[in-house]
């Protein structure tokens, strides 16, 4: 009975483990000991190593590991590139931090800034142009205000109001028009 209880027990930490990695197996080694680094104290290392299917050894091997040379460049040039981001309120893209962290004396690609800024999840906020959608300077004929603006009426169908908006999408403006009962609120079409 213990022994089952044991093996169930292996059993939902192994699944809880999984749970945890989610659909990325098959990265390298090295996102594999990350993943074991982070909920240490969840899991045993021994546990870890064995779901994953990394040695325990190579895991040990990899946290004691001191950075390399250009691993600590990479670190120093992401920071400054987190600052320089962060001063331009979001707003640069790689070719403007690039150019920045040049002024600064970091001679640097586009390239690399744009990879550095992908990993740590940067993305410039580019501001939307305005687009005026309604000329209101024109000599077109005017529909006539029969409404006057009293916008309550007793009977259901005796008024109607419609309104047409413009919405923004990935593909274009989406225009759309309602029209509306005055009296019960309802779109009628």
């Amino acid at each position: 009975m213990r022994y089952l209880q044991r093996q169930v027990r292996h059993r939902q930490e192994e699944h809880a483990i999984l749970k945890k990695r989610g659909a990325s197996f098959q990265q390298r080694p090295a996102m594999k000991y990350r993943f074991i680094q982070d909920p240490r104290g969840h899991f045993s290392v021994t546990k870890m190593c064995q779901v994953l299917d990394v040695s325990r050894s190579g895991y040990y091997a990899w946290a004691r590991r001191v950075p390399s040379p250009r691993a600590t460049q990479q670190h120093q040039r992401l920071e400054r590139i987190r600052a320089a981001y962060a001063a331009a309120a979001g707003r640069y893209g790689s070719p403007k931090i690039a150019a920045v962290l040049r002024r600064e004396g970091d001679c640097v690609s586009v390239k690399t800034v744009a990879q550095l800024m992908r990993q740590a999840g940067l993305r410039a906020r580019v501001a939307r142009r305005y687009k005026a959608t309604t000329n209101s300077r024109h000599d077109f004929p005017v529909a006539e205000n029969v409404l006057n603006r009293q916008f309550t009426t007793p009977q259901p169908h005796a008024v109607w109001m419609a309104d047409i908006t413009y919405v923004p999408t990935d593909e274009g403006w989406l225009y759309l028009a309602t029209v509306e009962d005055l009296a019960t609120r309802q779109i009628v079409g």
